[in-house]
């Protein structure tokens, strides 16, 4: 599974009181992890599916961060009077542009070659001999 960074560019619960000036800080901080949580949660299963392989056993197994997008959707339905809409955009074009830059990434690394085992083995037998 591709991790996605935990530590967001965007202070969600900075955003959440420019929108929100009369909630409580404690109300908006929990809003703002259970809408962390969530755009995470989602952004995994898009990139991974709803079935994983699980890591150890290689079985497929249920997407862990399905149990997290539902657990995070439940608080943010049950907390409606907050206002949203604006953060939500902002954050899901971090975890994107997040995502991708580590997809660039490991595609960039995957694109180095690697030596072959002869060649490996050559010098080896170089350095054995000086």
């Amino acid at each position: 599974m591709a991790k996605v960074k935990a530590t967001l560019p965007v202070d969600v619960a900075a955003q959440l009181r420019l929108d929100n000036k009369t909630l409580r800080a404690v109300d908006l901080r929990v809003f703002a992890d259970a809408l962390s949580a969530y755009c995470e949660a989602s952004e995994n299963i898009r990139r991974n599916g709803t079935i994983v392989m699980h890591p150890r056993t290689g079985a497929p197994i249920e997407n862990p961060y399905l149990k997290i997008s539902k657990q995070a959707g439940q608080l943010l339905t049950k907390m409606r009077l907050v206002k949203a809409d604006r953060v939500l955009a902002l954050l899901h074009a971090s975890i994107l542009a997040t995502a991708n830059q580590a997809t660039a990434d490991a595609a960039k690394q995957a694109s180095v070659p690697k030596p072959d085992r002869q060649s490996r083995d050559r010098g080896l037998h170089r350095q054995a001999a000086a």
